[in-house]
């Protein structure tokens, strides 16, 4: 499927997002519970991200949705860790989008843009349920890593050990654009 890429501009664009990240963290939070009996409230992080939503839109970050026929399918963040070092945040498909592609085609936009802003290095954390999210960016390259500086998992004591650390050197051979 294709979708057409669109870059989040305000503010607003990031809190009417707001059904679609909580949609992601019931399924974070769901896993966590089920797989870890780490329970937290999808309402929590939900509530964490949207009292920054500038932080998601520039200067200080960049939010991309993928929409096709109108329709919101997906979204990822790039969030400047210390420039020139970059990190992906909140890649999110919708249960219709899933599986064909639409995952790939946000993961290399968010690549290029952080190639085009003079990032060195992009850093993301996840957890290892999410295996289709893992695999992928295992795919476009993306080595397995330590705990890093700036890792939102990192930072709870109790999930600290059961995130999933990614590196992807963007100075490199292996960073060129997979087709």
């Amino acid at each position: 499927m294709h979708v057409q890429i669109r870059e989040l501009t305000s503010v607003s664009e990031v809190l009417e997002l707001e059904p679609m990240v909580l949609e992601f963290f019931r399924i974070v939070c769901g896993h966590l519970k089920k797989d870890f009996d780490v329970s937290m409230p999808p309402s929590e992080p939900t509530s964490n991200m949207m009292a920054t939503p500038e932080k998601f839109v520039l200067p200080q970050g960049r939010g991309f949705v993928a929409e096709h026929d109108g329709m919101l399918m997906g979204m990822i963040f790039l969030k400047p860790q210390r420039p020139p070092k970059f990190e992906i945040k909140r890649l999110y498909l919708r249960t219709e989008a899933r599986g064909l592609g639409v995952g790939k085609q946000l993961v290399r936009h968010v690549i290029a843009v952080a190639r085009s802003l003079g990032a060195s290095d992009l850093y993301l954390d996840s957890i290892p349920s999410l295996k289709e999210a893992v695999s992928l960016y295992e795919g476009e390259g993306f080595q397995h890593v330590g705990p890093y500086s700036g890792s939102e998992i990192a930072s709870y004591d109790m999930l600290r050990d059961l995130g999933v650390y990614m590196h992807l050197s963007l100075n490199s051979k292996s960073a060129d654009t997979k087709s």
